[in-house]
């Protein structure tokens, strides 16, 4: 409807209202007028606007003129060049003297995607992957969806050990429409000198992984709809060990020191503007453990137990990282003591020089382990000590001007003013100094004081905590979960060739149920070998162990419609055979990377694993321990094939490197009387003087000198004490064994090699080597 007019005080003039009616004698006009004639111009319609713009005029009134002169000015408009100047010098000089802060990245937000039907089913997984992440995140690797897109994840991962300790490399996932029947593409958004980082068309960097099929050239590995977001992000933490960066040092020969250093730097200096992430906010919000430190440091980061440790026990060692990165809020670091002994955690000046311990000298604060509260040099008594496992929190807060400590969550009641300490220089640094025995966990936040949620003493690790399955995440004891590994059965023709397992736990239901076949790594399996863990787990376990037995034993071209009973001979023939392909599997490593505490404590793991299930076995049949003397026998008699391609008539036969894990189940055998055949094993079709065939088979040799220093050094358990610690070596176990492994793999010749049997003379060995020179 049309808006209601405005009252007029006084009526038209009759003139001006008949002015219209020219109009009807238009129409006349165009009644001859054809069809085909031009329309009446519109010429003829401008004295209608001239009128109406005559009325306004004639409305609006008069306005009277005011003079410009008396109208004040206001002092803003008035042009004063030298009060300008004035101006811009004095906003130059506050310039100057304002602090510079670091620039934080501008988050710019892209709009929210829509899925279509066919993306349904991946956002659905999706969307249960990320709760179970947020539920139980994993320590160090962070990933979190993008808000407006839940096909994209972005990845933080802040190693606790190797070349990348301290510093954050982000990532990101991509997934596809067909998620998770195709995998993701892991984008890196720097480069960095890692073997498995390569070009690609859509990405500057992408990381190709063999649990993601994409590895060039292709190694049998592909990607399986039963991995999760959790296994890609366990396959990227093992990525940034040590070993992983082994190869490209061949490669770049002297320059890796410095791709190194470049990397560190771009990987500090990132920043994604969308998200908001950088060095100091990372988002996905995570720690960095370890440092970065800021200088030279005389203590260092163990490799294995992820802790800054030092060796000297007379002396402190000083450590500190880099400085905060603002001189605003609040800034936490936590600490957790893995090993007691003397140590001193806190604040120091960037610009500590001191040559006086830490706490003693003029530009630190800290606690130490003996409740002692030490400020610039002077000691108070705080009353609260800290031994092994608890978490000690040091905090600065630059607003309210005081550094604060908390021991497993409780604060201390006394708190440094930084008002009375003028000699602490801002910005701080997080510090600590230490003494061997001591080893710290560092974990520092920044300013995300919102990580810091739990801060109760950390317990010492349980070793059933620690054993459970890769894919289902299920420990042992939770909904009757039984747990082994996956073996994978190569064979020639009815000749079992090797036995072959990653031993990584795998539990039951995710192989019957999930049809799981494939490891973490991609290694894939076709029978689960169920391990004993405890009295009651190996009585639940027993008849699947025996199920899987018959199964590797049988010979896959017999008849389906009849399966055999377990036989004691089943047990003899696979279980050395599986633990010599142990040592023969990691031989095969070791010619790409080099000996490192992992794979000294998986090779310990799993010979007390072999062990503890070889004696459950003979438990329950005695025939095995008759059938394994039988065995060891023949090795001595030099009846054993020196190859494994022999077919005899109870089947495929043990090599003499098989025959030593024989002697698992065997009392007072002398392992010495077995050596000669093992050699002439290992040396078979060697032809050359004593040193070159050393060489040519050193890495075999010393795979044989670690098969008998477990042999000799660990077979001590009986099957009582593998229940009570359900078949785990302890830390000292392992530090031991890695140590001499470490001995052994520097031998370079036999001369090396007779001085670490522990026995056996030098011309026993001798008189087998010039058999074959």
């Amino acid at each position: 409807p049309e808006p209601e007019p405005k009252p007029e005080p006084e009526p038209e003039p009759e003139e001006e209202a008949a002015a219209p009616a020219p109009a009807p004698e238009e129409e006349d006009d165009d009644l001859g007028a054809g069809m085909f004639d031009e329309p009446p111009p519109q010429e003829e319609e401008a004295p209608k606007e001239d009128k109406k713009k005559k009325k306004k005029k004639e409305e609006e009134p008069k306005k009277e003129k005011i003079d410009p002169m008396l109208v004040p000015v206001p002092l803003t408009f008035v042009a004063n060049k030298k009060a300008a100047a004035l101006r811009k010098e004095k906003e130059k000089e506050e310039a100057k003297a304002a602090p510079v802060e670091e620039a934080k990245p501008a988050v710019r937000r892209r709009p929210k995607r829509e899925y279509t039907l066919l993306q349904r089913s991946a956002v659905a997984k999706l969307q249960r992957e990320a709760k179970r992440l947020l539920e139980n995140p994993l320590e160090t690797v962070r990933a979190m969806p993008v808000e407006e897109d839940i096909l994209e994840w972005h990845v933080n991962i802040s190693p606790k050990s190797g070349p990348f300790v301290g510093h954050i490399v982000h990532l990101a996932l991509h997934f596809s429409d067909a998620y998770p029947m195709e995998p993701p593409t892991v984008q890196v958004f720097r480069d960095m000198p890692h073997q498995c980082l390569m070009g690609s068309e859509t990405f500057a960097f992408e990381l190709c992984l063999e649990l993601l099929g994409n590895t060039v050239p292709k190694r049998g590995c592909h990607w399986s709809s039963g991995y999760t977001v959790e296994s890609i992000l366990l396959q990227l933490q093992n990525l940034m060990e040590q070993e992983q960066f082994n190869g490209p040092k061949k490669d770049y020969g002297n320059d890796f020191a410095k791709l190194l250093r470049d990397a560190h730097n771009a990987a500090d200096k990132y920043t994604h503007a969308e998200l908001g992430h950088s060095k100091a906010t990372p988002w996905p919000p995570i720690a960095t453990f370890n440092g970065p430190f800021a200088d030279g440091k005389s203590v260092y980061v163990d490799d294995a137990a992820g802790a800054v440790t030092c060796k000297d026990t007379d002396n402190w060692h000083f450590a500190r990282c880099e400085p905060t990165s603002s001189v605003d809020s609040t800034h936490t670091f936590r600490a957790v003591i893995c090993s007691e002994g003397p140590c001193r955690l806190g604040f120091s000046s960037s610009s500590c020089n001191s040559k006086t311990p830490f706490g003693e000298d003029d530009d630190g604060v800290c606690l130490d382990q003996d409740g002692q509260l030490l400020v610039c040099g002077v000691g108070s008594n705080a009353s609260v000590r800290f031994g092994q496992w608890d978490v000690v929190e040091c905090s600065v807060d630059y607003d309210e001007g005081c550094i604060k400590f908390a021991v497993n969550g409780t604060p201390i009641d006394e708190s440094v003013s930084l008002a009375d300490n003028p000699a602490l220089k801002y910005p701080l640094c997080p510090a600590l100094a230490i003494k061997a025995p001591c080893a710290v966990e560092l974990q520092l936040f920044g300013s995300q004081t919102e990580l810091l949620t739990c801060t109760a003493a950390a317990a010492s690790p349980r070793t059933e905590d620690q054993l459970c399955c890769f894919f289902r995440k299920t420990r042992l004891g939770e909904d009757d979960c039984v747990l082994g590994i996956g073996v994978h059965v190569e064979r020639e023709k009815a000749t079992i060739k090797e036995l072959t397992s990653s031993w990584d736990l795998l539990s039951q239901s995710a192989f019957t149920e999930d049809k799981v076949r494939r490891g973490p790594n991609g290694d894939k399996f076709e029978f689960f070998l169920p391990l004993p863990f405890g009295e009651d787990h190996c009585t639940k376990a027993m008849k699947t162990i025996q199920t899987t037995l018959i199964g590797m034993s049988r010979d896959p071209s017999a008849s389906t419609l009849y399966t055999p009973p377990f036989r004691p001979a089943m047990a003899t023939k696979l279980m050395p055979k599986l633990m010599s392909s142990m040592f023969s599997s990691l031989q095969r490593v070791l010619q790409n990377s080099s000996f490192c505490q992992r794979f000294s404590d998986r090779l310990l793991f799993g010979y007390h694993q072999l062990h503890y299930l070889f004696l459950a076995i003979v438990s329950k049949h005695a025939a095995v321990v008759k059938e394994s003397q039988q065995v060891l026998q023949d090795c001595m008699d030099g009846k054993l094939p020196l190859t494994s391609s022999a077919i005899g008539p109870r089947g495929p036969q043990h090599t003499p490197l098989d025959a030593l894990g024989a002697a698992l189940v065997c009392e007072g055998t002398e392992l010495l009387e077995l050596l000669p055949a093992a050699l002439r094993c290992i040396l078979n079709g060697s032809k050359g003087i004593g040193t070159l065939i050393f060489r040519r088979n050193a890495l075999s040799l010393k795979m044989l000198l670690i098969q008998l220093l477990v042999l000799q050094n660990y077979s001590d358990n009986t099957l009582d004490t593998f229940h009570e610690s359900l078949g785990v070596p302890s830390e000292h176990n392992k530090d031991a064994f890695y140590a001499a492994c470490q001995s052994i793999m520097e031998v370079k010749d036999w001369k090396g090699f007779c001085q670490q049997l522990q026995g056996a003379s030098d011309a026993t060995v001798m008189s087998v080597v010039a058999e074959f020179a």
